[in-house]
């Protein structure tokens, strides 16, 4: 079982919560060196937990982890107007291009906004470009079957990033530029 924050944190040390950070400081003395700990976000174990030489040196680290927790959450409000403000739109056709000794390609269809940074998405086949086979014959261009009936087949949905989505460990769609991929394989 999990223990709690009140487990950690040592018997008379004095709490410093900076306004709208989500950070909180215990400050203590053990054989007259200053002693911190700080606990970021919910977190239940001490992120850090120092023994300084000088009250000087405790209070600039307890200065950077407010100024690091700052910037990391601004960064975090950042990622969410993104998330928002994606342009993907319903119709919009993305493609993903993963592999490791050969180049998948899969399409997909955006065919719903859900809310403002999720789109429901489903598979499109894909078509090889007439006369694009390699010499080899184990590659060629491939585009989407964007006409192809997608009202039966399986809905996903992602959260946008950036205007992509990850699909699974190893593969990430991208608005389809509408050029031919190259698509691999081996027998």
């Amino acid at each position: 079982m999990a223990k709690a924050r009140e487990f950690y944190i040592e018997p008379g040390a004095t709490k410093i919560a900076p306004p709208n950070v989500p950070v909180e400081f215990y400050l203590y003395e053990i054989n007259g060196h200053p002693c911190a700990q700080a606990f970021v976000g919910r977190a239940q174990k001490p992120t850090w937990h120092y023994r300084f030489k000088t009250s000087e040196r405790r209070q600039e680290c307890v200065d950077a982890q407010i100024e690091a927790v700052k910037l990391k959450e601004a960064a975090k409000a950042k990622r969410r107007e993104e998330r928002k403000n994606h342009t993907l739109q319903v119709g919009d056709v993305l493609v993903s291009s993963w592999g490791y000794d050969q180049t998948n390609v899969d399409f997909y269809k955006v065919t719903r906004r859900v809310g403002s940074s999720t789109i429901e998405y489903v598979t499109l086949p894909k078509l090889e470009v007439k006369e694009s086979a390699e010499c080899h014959g184990m590659a060629c261009r491939v585009i989407p079957a964007i006409d192809h009936n997608t009202i039966s087949q399986t809905k996903y949905r992602a959260r946008v990033s950036n205007d992509s989505i990850k699909i699974h460990s190893c593969s990430y769609a991208r608005k389809w530029n509408g050029e031919p991929e190259y698509c691999s394989w081996y027998a």
